[in-house]
């Protein structure tokens, strides 16, 4: 079962069809279940088949990965809002279809089984991290807004 949703960034660029094709061809063990940039989703790969995206975790997340650099978050903030509404939109569908949790978790909740979303900087793994400066408060609402239980 999936246990949660695992966020990073792609650390290529800003265009979801060039991580994709690098991904297709990379001869490392590194890949994602879905690449997004600001006006596209690209799916990689089956909810059912192991992403290499969080070692230690591959096995029981869907890894997503944002079209962007982890250093530059905070210097577009156009462009990294509409990957944040993109990502919402894919990780609510996920949400719904696993009964996954709208919630951040911790790594030590992450690692007792706790469902939910987490950032690659916590689990770490092959492929780089997610922004210290990412948004989490409001990612989560988007997420929540896509389903219809907004709180705001």
């Amino acid at each position: 079962p999936v246990q949660g949703i695992v966020i990073h960034t792609a650390e290529g660029g800003r265009n979801a069809i060039d991580i994709a094709k690098y991904l297709a061809k990379n001869p490392r063990p590194a890949s994602a279940h879905v690449v997004i940039d600001n006006e596209q989703t690209i799916d990689l790969l089956p909810d059912e088949y192991t992403a290499f995206h969080s070692r230690g975790s591959d096995s029981k997340s869907l890894g997503l990965q944002i079209a962007y650099y982890a250093s530059d978050w905070g210097n577009d903030p156009e462009y990294e809002k509409a990957c944040m509404e993109m990502s919402a939109k894919w990780c609510a569908k996920k949400c719904k279809q696993h009964d996954i949790p709208v919630r951040k978790v911790t790594k030590n909740e992450w690692d007792a089984g706790v469902r939910g979303l987490i950032s690659g900087t916590e689990i770490g793994g092959p492929i780089k991290p997610i922004s210290n400066n990412f948004d989490w408060v409001l990612f989560m609402k988007m997420i929540q807004n896509e389903l219809g239980e907004s709180k705001i």
